[in-house]
């Protein structure tokens, strides 16, 4: 689903007016944000919004994964609202959870409305908030806010699913596991790939290996998986994720 209905209020005068005093009518502390997104009408029209907030103020802008780190790392960031494509790499994780390279950066996932997926993304990162792009410039305000307050927001309408995804992800690693099969660091980072449309050549690009050692990856993981092709296992993986190994 497209993300411009949203970018369509963010160009609406009256919906950026709506809620914000203007900047300059008093003391604020100033909330300091990333806005990493890939899509630049969206991040510019993102931007514009978030600065008619008096306490709200873009610190950086990023479109890909690598600059919004270097955004991070050089500090003076208190908030990172990243797009979901972003924030993993099969199973290569976007360090913000961890916040060693910056303690005070707080992660908000922003994705598309059915993409029930990068919620579970969100949650395995430790992100402190979850948006999706249809979300109302009240409610984008608000996370915000709360989430430099030290709080962690999830739209109660998005509970449901995500529950359901990590119920299922539990119940199939308890299978693996029940069976005495685990699956190597590597086979996973290539099965999440998988499982986001990667095709061999972009696995080996992400990975730094050949598209033919991906392949034998895949095929090694099928067995395990107890599928019998890569069309299946793609189709397991994305609905439900890897759990990582203890």
């Amino acid at each position: 689903m497209s993300s411009l209905g949203f970018v369509t209020r963010l160009g609406d005068e009256s919906a950026i007016s709506a809620g914000h005093r203007g900047r300059g009518l008093g003391d604020t502390t100033e909330i300091r944000i990333l806005v990493a997104d890939p899509q630049a009408l969206f991040r510019d029209a993102i931007s514009t919004a978030l600065e008619a907030e008096d306490d709200l103020v873009v610190a950086g802008l990023a479109d890909d994964m690598f600059e919004a780190l270097r955004r991070i790392e050089r500090g003076a960031i208190d908030v990172a609202l990243v797009e979901s494509s972003m924030v993993s790499l099969g199973g290569i994780r976007f360090p913000f959870a961890s916040q060693t390279r910056n303690a005070v950066c707080r992660l908000i996932v922003l994705a598309e409305p059915d993409d029930e997926s990068a919620l579970v993304r969100a949650v395995d990162l430790g992100a402190s908030g979850f948006l999706t792009k249809d979300a109302p410039l009240a409610e984008l305000f608000g996370v915000v806010r709360s989430v430099n307050r030290g709080e962690t927001v999830i739209p109660p309408r998005q509970l449901g699913g995500v529950l359901r995804r990590l119920q299922y992800r539990q119940r199939f690693s308890d299978r693996l596991r029940a069976g005495g099969l685990r699956l190597t660091r590597r086979e996973r980072q290539v099965l999440t790939l998988l499982g986001e449309g990667a095709d061999d050549k972009a696995i080996a690009r992400l990975l730094v290996i050949t598209p033919q050692t991906a392949r034998t990856h895949i095929q090694h993981a099928l067995p395990k998986l107890g599928v019998h092709s890569r069309q299946e296992a793609a189709a397991l993986v994305a609905r439900g994720g890897l759990l990582e190994e203890p």
